[in-house]
């Protein structure tokens, strides 16, 4: 494998492999090999993060990321009722998305260690990619919980 399909880890200097990043991303593995292979810590600016906030981290299953943001943006508008808070959130993973989602799978690869190859992509298949059940039931949820108490 040559130099261009490795990216170091900032931290230990660990490289990651053009296959574990295919087999924890899936689609737009190429997209996410550019972003994560610019800057160290700055893995660029994601629209569809922007856009979405929450949904996307529940797409691209970073569930305690997303409920996280979530429940903060959710507490700050009850508490300031502006309308902005909802800003922070998109804020937050467009700018900083594709970089949390860099360190979830850094993290997975380091409990991963010990395992063979095989039972690695397995791991990292099962615990990256997407979910967009997920994402939708998510989005409902979230409309439901925002409309809802406007309505009593």
């Amino acid at each position: 494998m040559d130099e261009q399909n490795l990216q170091l880890d900032d931290q230990n200097e660990q490289p990651l492999e053009e296959c574990q990043m295919e087999a924890f991303v899936g689609r737009n593995t190429l997209y996410y090999e550019e972003k994560w292979n610019s800057v160290p810590g700055k893995a660029g600016f994601n629209l569809a993060a922007f856009f979405l906030g929450s949904i996307w981290a529940v797409y691209r299953r970073m569930y305690l990321e997303a409920a996280i943001v979530w429940v903060i943006a959710v507490v700050l508008e009850y508490i300031f009722r502006g309308g902005w808070s909802g800003l922070g959130g998109a804020l937050f993973f467009g700018l900083g998305g594709n970089e949390v989602y860099r360190r979830k799978l850094i993290r997975l690869l380091k409990k991963t260690e010990g395992l063979g190859r095989e039972e690695q992509q397995a791991l990292l298949k099962k615990k990256g990619g997407t979910n967009f059940p997920a994402a939708v039931v998510f989005s409902i949820v979230a409309i439901c919980l925002i409309i809802l108490p406007r309505l009593f």
